[in-house]
């Protein structure tokens, strides 16, 4: 665009400065426009990434959660197990029983 500008500025011929000066213009407003739709583009990113930072985070602190609870069961059913296990090996015969349920 500066060469343009230069050449319609050295030019002597008025029908090439002015073919010069408006290809210029052409060029200078594609110029203005590109910058536009990039500030917009560069706006409308910043939003999304914003909003996508934040349900991120939720999501983060839900799995969080979830995986809190997966191992809460997890114990809970280990002591379920315990304790039933306990229970059958005081009832009669029950020590053989656990033994055979652990062999298999």
């Amino acid at each position: 665009m500066k060469n343009v500008k230069k050449t319609a500025g050295e030019t002597k011929a008025k029908e090439d400065k002015a073919r010069l000066d408006s290809e210029a213009e052409g060029l200078q407003k594609a110029v203005d426009d590109a910058t536009k739709d990039l500030e917009d583009s560069q706006k409308i990113c910043k939003e999304v990434d914003g909003k996508l930072a934040d349900v991120v985070e939720k999501t983060a602190a839900k799995v969080k959660k979830l995986t809190e609870k997966i191992e809460e069961t997890k114990k809970a059913v280990e002591t379920a197990e315990k304790e039933a296990k306990a229970t059958i090996v005081t009832l009669p015969g029950g020590k053989e029983e656990v033994e055979k349920v652990e062999k298999k």
